[in-house]
């Protein structure tokens, strides 16, 4: 897993780039819990939840646009696993006055431990786009997440992550992007949650960093 990460990430820092693009990367992400369940702690967890996000990419250097809505469903199966399906409908402006529309539809699965107070997370997706007026493509997506909670007076202050997730072209086999975030999540109340980060995106021939904020609330 990590050799896969690292070489891939080396592969899209060697190859040749042109200069860096800044962008703001803004998502706000709503889950409403459907069936909830006591664990072996006897805590309650979410056990099927619908998740529904707004996305806004920009940047005002190239007047580059992003946006994004989605609705997904999120199954656990125990301690350690959880399954994932979603559709995502995209519209952007990469070039400007020059639209593109597209439908996305990923299933998968993740993994998650904890181990002294070090949380990991392997997502793994197949994801399929509908592209409007292009040739629709198929990718395998994965993302590994590291979180660590920085604690005073036993309370959490914030959680410092690192994150990145590599998507392989299957028609191509080809690595094509690698998304990289470095940032901390803050707890502004018991429902809602802001992450900030740096962010690195490299997509062949580009690559750009960023800011990214992302609020993450739960209605029940």
């Amino acid at each position: 897993m990590f050799i896969l990460l690292i070489s891939t990430n080396c592969l899209f820092s060697q190859s040749g780039q042109p200069d860096a693009v800044t962008q703001s990367w803004n998502e706000v992400e709503i889950t409403v819990p459907l069936i909830q369940k006591v664990n072996a702690d006897g805590k309650k967890v979410d056990q099927f939840s619908a998740i529904f996000n707004g996305i806004l990419r920009t940047s005002r250097l190239t007047h580059m646009e992003d946006r994004r809505a989605g609705f997904g469903l999120s199954y656990r199966l125990n301690k350690y696993f959880s399954m994932y399906g979603a559709f995502l409908y995209r519209r952007d402006e990469i070039v400007k006055n020059v639209p593109h529309i597209e439908k996305r539809l990923d299933i998968g699965p993740t993994f998650s431990i904890t181990l002294k107070k070090f949380t990991i997370r392997d997502r793994n997706m197949y994801e399929h786009r509908y592209r409007n007026g292009r040739v629709n493509t198929d990718f395998y997506r994965q993302r590994f997440q590291v979180f660590h909670p920085l604690n005073y007076k036993g309370k959490t202050l914030f959680t410092p992550y690192v994150s990145e997730e590599v998507y392989l072209d299957l028609h191509a086999r080809v690595w094509v992007q690698s998304e990289f975030y470095a940032g901390i999540s803050r707890r502004l109340n018991t429902k809602s949650v802001l992450e900030i980060a740096y962010i690195r995106n490299d997509v062949r021939p580009f690559n750009n960093n960023g800011l990214s904020l992302t609020l993450r609330v739960k209605v029940r």
